[in-house]
């Protein structure tokens, strides 16, 4: 288990913007959660961060707008300053909402820390209270609370590297595929999951079942319990 519920090191361009100090901004004011009836594209064209797009929209209303005063025409004043407005709205609605794409892997990387702080109450909360990885040990008749403290004390994990990361997601379900490079006393060890998502209303994603898929380039059959 502590395979994947080590540290989570996202590569760093994700999250990265040329306007930091905005992003701070966002994250102190706090995100709203948009619920999971909304599609990826929706979602995603509201409340994902779309920097290109706000900047060409805020560059162009600016470049209308000087043209319009320079001129004294007021339609190129009104595109313009309707250019400006809109960048701005646009950008403070994204700062405002989490999309469910942007909350699931928020909660993957929540899980991560928790994980890698052996705090095994916060990894809790991250799981329905239905969890299942029966391949490390937590099936319907064994505690997940002890299972994981075990298998944290047992392995000396130093950190998990994500090399690939993908998502479908229908609604509140959501299945995510998983590549991890993990440092541990064992040395590297490359791992796949499959991790099956709901998202609870009212709180947020949490994990229903966890499967491992390979153990370095071998596939592990799902009747495998892993030492």
């Amino acid at each position: 288990m502590t395979l994947w519920l080590s540290t989570f090191v996202v590569p760093p361009i994700i999250g990265q913007t040329p306007f930091r100090p905005l992003v701070q901004l966002g994250q102190s004011l706090g995100a709203i959660r948009s619920p999971s009836y909304f599609s990826d594209g929706v979602a995603g064209t509201l409340f994902d961060s779309h920097w290109l797009w706000w900047l060409a929209i805020a560059a162009v209303g600016v470049v209308l707008y000087v043209m319009g005063r320079n001129r004294n025409d007021r339609n190129l004043l009104r595109l313009g300053g309707g250019g400006i407005l809109l960048a701005i709205a646009w950008t403070m609605l994204a700062m405002a909402f989490d999309s469910p794409a942007e909350r699931l892997l928020a909660a993957h990387k929540g899980l991560a820390t928790a994980a890698a702080d052996h705090d095994i109450d916060r990894m809790l909360t991250h799981l329905s209270k239905d969890f299942l990885a029966p391949q490390v040990g937590i099936t319907a008749n064994a505690a997940a609370r002890e299972e994981l403290s075990s298998r944290l004390n047992s392995y000396g994990i130093r950190s998990t590297y994500i090399t690939s990361y993908r998502y479908t997601r229908e609604n509140a379900i959501a299945v995510t595929d998983v590549t991890l490079l993990t440092e541990s006393n064992m040395g590297a060890i490359k791992t796949t999951w499959q991790l099956s998502w709901n998202d609870v209303p009212g709180e947020d994603w949490k994990i229903v079942r966890a499967n491992l898929l390979k153990l370095g380039d071998r596939s592990v059959p799902r009747e495998m319990v892993v030492p």
